[in-house]
């Protein structure tokens, strides 16, 4: 099993290190078309900007090379214990997405916090501009009065008006600041409102929006909270129990590499870590 560690890091670091991360994480040439990124290139992309939106500080290249390692790993320890190629190109899969199933779950829950914050938000922007319609004045008292990472968007917001940066550039920063669909609403409010006062009473209507969004999710959350749970301990309770199961009963390691069924019954349960991973972010983005 040593051996096979070793042949395994080996080779990673032979691909991500001596090759270098440049090569592998290098951006397109100026001029070159987004038709002639590499799909490699596309998926590094389409990471930073999931582990930017969970608001993780993170080196990406860094942390590809580190999950590449150790799914290398462990597809060398599960392939040496069970002698198994397709069980253990399911483990190594299955450690290869769970950090990134990790940080789209982080995502979603940064998205649910600042919608939350959103309401209030809009109610305190929405009071002050009423008595006085100044973007500043309505800035300040949100950043205040909510918490972060609103309120600190919303200050920010402040401080680039007042320094005299352009409004247009500070509600662009504004909207990719609180991300999401309610987030650039309530930027496309702000610029109606600051050429029409009467734009002011479609912020209730974006209130309404939020609130009954926020509602939702939260049935759909108790509603499936209980299978959730559930289908995690299914799918991390395979390598638990075969390692209770091999300190009890020192034949199972022959069972699970040497038979049929136990070479399917390792299948199985390398299987449906994989597919937990991949069903339980479906169910996160209906949520």
């Amino acid at each position: 099993m040593t051996a096979s560690f070793c042949c395994a890091f080996a080779l990673a670091y032979r691909v991500f290190c001596e090759k270098g991360l440049a090569r592998f994480f290098a951006r397109p040439e100026k001029g070159q078309s987004i038709e002639k990124e590499t799909p490699f290139y596309k998926w590094v992309s389409m990471m930073e900007k999931s582990i930017k939106r969970a608001g993780v500080k993170i080196n990406v290249p860094a942390y590809i090379a580190v999950s590449a390692v150790l799914a290398a790993l462990a597809f060398a320890g599960s392939l040496s214990v069970f002698e198994n190629v397709t069980a253990s190109i399911m483990l190594a899969s299955s450690v290869f997405i769970m950090p990134q199933h990790a940080f789209e779950i982080m995502r979603q829950k940064k998205e649910e916090k600042i919608k939350e914050q959103m309401v209030a938000a809009v109610r305190i922007f929405t009071a002050e501009f009423l008595q006085a319609p100044q973007i500043e004045r309505g800035f300040k008292a949100v950043g205040e009065r909510v918490a972060d990472p609103v309120g600190e968007a919303f200050r920010n917001a402040h401080m680039e008006l007042v320094v005299g940066r352009e409004a247009d550039a500070v509600l662009a920063k504004l909207s990719e600041r609180l991300g999401g669909d309610y987030g650039q609403m309530f930027v496309q409010l702000l610029r109606l409102a600051k050429n029409d006062s009467s734009a002011t009473e479609l912020f209730a209507d974006l209130l309404e929006k939020i609130e009954s969004s926020i509602e939702m999710g939260r049935k759909n959350e108790a509603n499936l909270a209980g299978e959730k749970m559930l289908a995690l301990i299914m799918a991390c309770c395979p390598i638990p129990a075969y390692l209770m199961m091999a300190r009890l009963v020192p034949e199972t390691s022959y069972f699970l590499a040497k038979t049929a069924i136990g070479r399917i019954i390792v299948m199985a349960s390398f299987g449906s870590m994989l597919i937990w991973a991949l069903l339980d972010r479906i169910t996160w983005e209906v949520d």
